[in-house]
């Protein structure tokens, strides 16, 4: 995640933290559309381009982050900000 973005949701955690809970998701590689499209655009494969440089081995499924950002919105974490 670049970091003005990391600087920016830190600001605002600090400046709303009581009322409004600030988090940030940066899922890096996710097995999207858009994601194969450009892939084969490029003429790469996914795991040549991308997939190797993956700690996990393989790229994130979207149904993934969906669950992370509705876990942070949810109420059990509450004391996440």
């Amino acid at each position: 995640m670049p970091g003005a973005l990391v600087n920016l949701t830190n600001a605002m955690a600090l400046d709303h933290g009581r009322e409004i809970r600030v988090n940030a998701v940066h899922p890096g590689v996710t097995l999207s559309s858009q994601f194969i499209r450009d892939a084969l655009a490029e003429g790469t494969s996914l795991r040549e381009r991308f997939v190797d440089r993956v700690p996990m081995g393989r790229p994130g499924e979207p149904a993934e982050v969906a669950a992370v950002v509705a876990f942070l919105a949810g109420a059990d974490a509450g004391y996440l900000n």
